[in-house]
C-alpha cells in the first residue's frame, strides 16, 4: 500500500485478501467470503465506489447482529423447466446472487431462456458483477433487485419505493455493453458516501423532510430520494418491486429493510435474473455483426460541445478496471481505515 494525499493506493489482489481475512475472522465460510470480497473489489475496480469497500462495515455489523446469517446456504424451493425460485434464507445476497447467476446460465443454455428468482435476501452488491458474467457466457443478462423505501413516488414526498436497480448486459466480441442503474436519481449508497467524505450532493438527487431539494447528504438521508426522470423512474421502480419482490414472495416497499438499519434481521429483499440465448433468435455471426455495426454508428456520431468521446454503457467502468489492474486502486484513507478497523 502507498499513501498519497489522503488516498491509499492498493493492489486489487491485496484488497481482496484483506477483505477475505476480515470476513473469515467474523466466521464467514471461505467460499462465501471470497464471493463477497470479489463483489466489493470488482465494484472498486469499476469505479462504482458506492458498492465498494465502504459497504464492508455495514455487512460486518449485520453479521454481528444476526441480520446476515452466515451459517445458511441458499436453497432451491421451486423448479420447473427454465424457472427456478431460490430462498437466500437470510444469508449473503452475494452468495444467493452467485448461485442464481450460475443457474441462469445453465438453464438458458438448455432452454434458451431462464428466469431465476431469489427471496429473503440481503444486499447483493453491484448488479453488473452478475450480469457481466452472463454476457461473457454469450447470453443476454437482465437483473432486477428491490430495496428498502428511500424514494418518493413522483409527486410525493414520502419514501415508498426503493432505489430498485436494474442491470442489463449485452454480449459483444469485445467488452459487453453493461447498463447498471438505480431507478432513483442516484443510489442511496452514494448519499452515505458523500456524508462520509463531507461532500455536498446534487440537489436534484433528493428532497429534505419538508419536500425541498437539498445538497446536504445528512438532510437527504433523513429525507427521500427522487425517482430517475420523474414519472419514468417511478414506473420502473414499481415494476422492479413486483418482479423482484412480490413475484418471488419476498419483501416489497416497507417490507424490505435497510442494510444500515434493523440489523438483527434479514433485509427480505428479492432479486430476479433473466438470461436469454442469442442463438435462439439468429446466427451468432449475424448477431455480432449487427451489434458491431450499431456500436460503430454510435461511436462515429458527432459529440456535442463539451464532450470529446461518446462512451457506451459500461465502457468507462471497463477502462477503470484496466487502470486499477495496472496502477492499483485509489481509495480514500478514511473509508479504507473505517472498513479495516471495523474488525
Amino acid at each position: 500500500m502507498q499513501h498519497e494525499n489522503g488516498k491509499i493506493i492498493i493492489a486489487p489482489d491485496e484488497l481482496q485478501q484483506k477483505i477475505l481475512e476480515i470476513l473469515m475472522k467474523y466466521g464467514v465460510k471461505q467460499k462465501d467470503a471470497k464471493i463477497v470480497a470479489d463483489t466489493i473489489v470488482e465494484a472498486e475496480m469499476r469505479g462504482v465506489k458506492s458498492h465498494g469497500i465502504n459497504m464492508l462495515p455495514a455487512y460486518l455489523r449485520r453479521i454481528k447482529d444476526g441480520g446476515i446469517n452466515i451459517k445458511v446456504e441458499p436453497t432451491i424451493i421451486k423448479e420447473k423447466d427454465f424457472i427456478t425460485l431460490i430462498d437466500a434464507n437470510g444469508g449473503f445476497g452475494q452468495v444467493a446472487g452467485e448461485m442464481a447467476t450460475k443457474i441462469a446460465i445453465e438453464k438458458a443454455r438448455k432452454y434458451s431462456l431462464s428466469w431465476i428468482g431469489v427471496r429473503n435476501s440481503n444486499h447483493c452488491g453491484m448488479l453488473a458483477y452478475y450480469t457481466e458474467k452472463i454476457a461473457h457466457a454469450g447470453l443476454i443478462g437482465i437483473m432486477l433487485v428491490n430495496a428498502n423505501p428511500t424514494v418518493a413516488p413522483y409527486g410525493g414526498m414520502e419514501a415508498v419505493l426503493g432505489t430498485n436497480p436494474i442491470s442489463v448486459s449485452i454480449p459483444t466480441k469485445n467488452i459487453p455493453i453493461i447498463l447498471d442503474m438505480a431507478t432513483s436519481s442516484v443510489a442511496k449508497a452514494k448519499i452515505y458516501r458523500a456524508k462520509e467524505l463531507n461532500e455536498k450532493i446534487n440537489p436534484e438527487w433528493a428532497i429534505d423532510e419538508n419536500g425541498y431539494p437539498t445538497d446536504d447528504p445528512s438532510k437527504a438521508i433523513n429525507g427521500v430520494l427522487t425517482p430517475l426522470g420523474g414519472p419514468k423512474g417511478f414506473g420502473l421502480a414499481i415494476i422492479v418491486d413486483v418482479i423482484a419482490g412480490i413475484l418471488n414472495n419476498s419483501g416489497f416497499s416497507h417490507y424490505v429493510t435497510s442494510v444500515h438499519k434493523d440489523t438483527t434481521k434479514s433485509q427480505n429483499a428479492g432479486l430476479t435474473i433473466i438470461s436469454v440465448s442469442l442463438e435462439s433468435f439468429l446466427e451468432l455471426e449475424t448477431y455480432y455483426q449487427k451489434v458491431n455495426e450499431l456500436i460503430n454508428l454510435i461511436k462515429a456520431s458527432k459529440p456535442r460541445p463539451g464532450f470529446d468521446t461518446i462512451y457506451l454503457p459500461g465502457e468507462i467502468e471497463a477502462m477503470n478496471r484496466e487502470k486499477a489492474i495496472k496502477k492499483g486502486l485509489e481509495i480514500d484513507e478514511n473509508i479504507l481505515n473505517a472498513a479495516f478497523e471495523s474488525k
